[in-house]
């Protein structure tokens, strides 16, 4: 359930000409978190709050007690190991969606309208469409659909002009019950193919709209009440499933009025809001920054938004604390020793999730354990003293590096690739007799790496040696069918690409690092041959 004296992350209606963001530029650096850390980070999640029974799963509230699971936070935290495995498609990832489902039904049955928050349902739905994407259990689809029915009928009037009430008590009609329900009543239409359920989004979302959003600021209000009364405070968990629904309906303008809203007033340094930890408001920037990653890879946006949200990412992966790479919701200090939540932690590995690393490439850094001044990510290919400096790497100033898996990196004591070599092929926190004296380096790939999007963006599969990959073979590999947009090569190696399995269809041959496969090609690789 939802109180509102937890809610801390809004703010009352202002002008926009004062803005509490600052530019992005103004924000404070931070070192940029690395392709691996996503895994890292979901993984010292689960750690720390994932209890299994069996087939049946639940994140418990805190690291202390071991009680749970929340009701609206578990469903949001079931959405945050579904983006897990939308990032990386193992089946590790779908049993664990499989499980969580399974336990939300063994603690809160498969009908849920004893909850009188409206909302709740409509969290769970989603959670629980989107499992039945992932996973094809038919029982999720049931689930979902069984819900938003039932809660939709109780919910929804023409008082106010239409809209669904937040509670079975009906004192409001808000933006965290009409935007999550037109999200989930369009996943249904998606999975279902019932029109109805699109008409119903439509209608949802074009009550929010004319009812709770200003079109001349992007402001997403929190709620209307029974007498009419709009209350203006602004969340970045309203503003994030209003971007979504508004993306799902093909409300481009919209979305990107209140993205724009969220990133030039919401901010403080290009950072979202701070909220309690152990409150509703704890997860809010996790549920925005779902919503406005579809938002910016659907629509093609990345040049305008993908800087900042990796501004926030790496604060949020900068902030851990390292003892056990947990991460809190307030992304502008460390995260506190002791008692650590469930929910107020979620938003860091999800937002590692959805949006992309910088890049992939060498990071060689000042001091151990990845610390000091690090290098910006470097590609392969020969740097001398100057070419390292001109990235951020100072003469004999290395000390440690973070090697992906599939790259080699050979340190040189001399410019130009002389003098004494150490070579590395992983991660090393103290690079011992190199420490300090190295002046040029070599780097270059030993394996062919695929990755889902342009420029060897967002996932990649596993490194692949020479041989030949039928299409169950890429998938235990983690390239998924019909997936590869770019692709590293090492030096001599050539890439046979195929459109279907075993190796037949249509076929495309590479023999050097192609950061774009073309429009023919892209998405289209079912197996292939290394050689």
């Amino acid at each position: 359930m939802h109180t509102h004296p937890s809610r801390k992350n809004y703010v009352h209606f202002q002008p926009l000409g004062l803005a509490m963001g600052l530019s992005i530029a103004c924000a404070v650096p931070a070192n940029a978190f690395w392709p691996a850390d996503a895994d890292t980070a979901f993984n010292s999640y689960n750690n720390a709050f994932y209890v299994s029974n069996g087939g049946n799963a639940y994140y418990k509230l805190d690291t202390g007690s071991g009680t749970g699971p929340g009701w609206w936070t578990l469903a949001e935290q079931m959405e945050m190991a579904e983006d897990a495995h939308d990032r990386n498609p193992t089946q590790g990832n779908k049993n664990i969606v499989s499980a969580l489902c399974n336990g939300f039904v063994a603690q809160y049955g498969t009908l849920w309208t004893s909850n009188s928050f409206n909302d709740d349902i409509a969290w769970a739905v989603i959670a629980f469409a989107r499992a039945y994407q992932i996973t094809g259990n038919t029982s999720y689809r049931d689930r979902a659909k069984a819900n938003f029915d039932a809660m939709y009928s109780r919910a929804y009037d023409t008082a106010l002009g239409g809209g669904l009430w937040w509670t079975t008590g009906k004192g409001s009609k808000n933006a965290c019950i009409n935007c999550p329900a037109s999200i989930g009543s369009y996943l249904l239409y998606q999975i279902t193919g019932d029109s109805g359920y699109l008409t119903k989004s439509q209608s949802l979302y074009n009550w929010t709209r004319n009812t709770l959003f200003n079109a001349s600021t992007g402001q997403v209000y929190d709620n209307i009440s029974s007498g009419g009364v709009i209350t203006n405070w602004v969340f970045t968990y309203n503003q994030g499933t209003f971007i979504g629904a508004a993306n799902f309906l093909g409300n481009v303008s919209d979305a990107t009025l209140a993205a724009n809203c969220t990133k030039n007033t919401l901010c403080t340094n290009g950072i979202l809001p701070d909220s309690t930890e152990n409150s509703d408001g704890g997860g809010f920037n996790g549920i925005f920054i779902r919503w406005m990653a579809k938002f910016m890879k659907d629509r093609g946006l990345q040049s305008t938004y993908q800087p900042w949200l990796q501004l926030n990412a790496n604060a949020a992966w900068n902030v851990r604390r390292t003892s056990d790479n947990l991460g809190w919701n307030n992304w502008r200090s460390n995260t506190p020793t002791g008692t650590r939540y469930s929910w107020g932690c979620a938003s860091m590995p999800l937002i590692l999730q959805v949006i992309p690393a910088d890049g992939e490439g060498i990071m060689l850094c000042q001091d151990i354990d990845y610390q000091g001044a690090p290098s910006q990510l470097i590609a392969p290919g020969n740097y001398s003293t100057s070419q390292l400096q001109g990235l951020n790497v100072a003469d004999n100033s290395v000390t440690s590096l973070r090697v992906p898996s599939g790259w080699k990196v050979t340190l040189y004591a001399d410019d130009n690739q002389t003098g004494s070599s150490w070579s590395y092929t992983a991660d090393t926190n103290w690079i011992g007799a190199a420490n300090d004296v190295v002046s040029s380096c070599k780097i270059e790939n030993t394996a062919v790496i695929f990755y889902q999007d342009v420029n060897y963006g967002a996932s990649r599969g596993a490194s692949l040696a020479k041989g030949n990959y039928t299409l169950s073979q890429l998938q235990a590999a983690g390239v998924p069918n019909d997936w590869a947009s770019s692709l590293r090569i090492p030096a001599g190696w050539t890439v046979i690409m195929y459109e279907n399995d075993n190796f037949t269809g249509t076929s495309w041959t590479f023999s050097s690092s192609t950061g774009w496969v073309g429009t023919t090609p892209n998405d289209k690789m079912t197996s292939c041959k290394i050689q």
